[in-house]
């Protein structure tokens, strides 16, 4: 009975999935000075190869 009584359970329950939500809830950012944003280089995009594209979905262009 006990090892029916087993099986059953290992199928029936399952574990909940935390969400990030729950995991990390969110707060007001009191306190919290914003990151500076001079004096900082762009980010260089020359010489950098397009991504792979094959595979991939086309998406719709609205024109």
């Amino acid at each position: 009975m006990s090892a029916s009584w087993g099986g059953a359970l290992t199928t029936t329950v399952s574990v909940p999935r935390a969400r990030p939500a729950d995991v990390y809830p969110a707060r007001p950012a009191e306190g919290l000075e914003p990151r500076p944003t001079e004096g900082l280089e762009p980010r260089p995009t020359e010489g950098l190869e397009p991504r792979p594209t094959q595979g991939l979905r086309p998406q719709p262009t609205e024109e």
